[in-house]
């Protein structure tokens, strides 16, 4: 996944960059290296496609986090 194709997936999914950071269980400025050009783990890669296949498990993963 590219830094272009992440962001483009945060947009999807609905979320900023700080928002995201929970959910991937990141703080926010790896969430902006990501966004840049640090590569991206390919666990992040397979997280957010799950996110984008089931966006349901977006709601498990928010009642995980709060």
């Amino acid at each position: 996944m590219t830094s272009d194709q992440f962001r483009q997936a945060l947009a999807t999914l609905g979320l900023s960059q700080v928002g995201a950071a929970p959910y991937l269980g990141v703080d926010a400025r790896t969430i902006r290296r990501w966004a840049k050009d640090t590569p991206i783990p390919q666990a992040v890669v397979m997280l957010l496609t799950l996110y984008l296949s089931n966006p349901d498990l977006m709601d498990v993963a928010r009642g995980a986090h709060r």
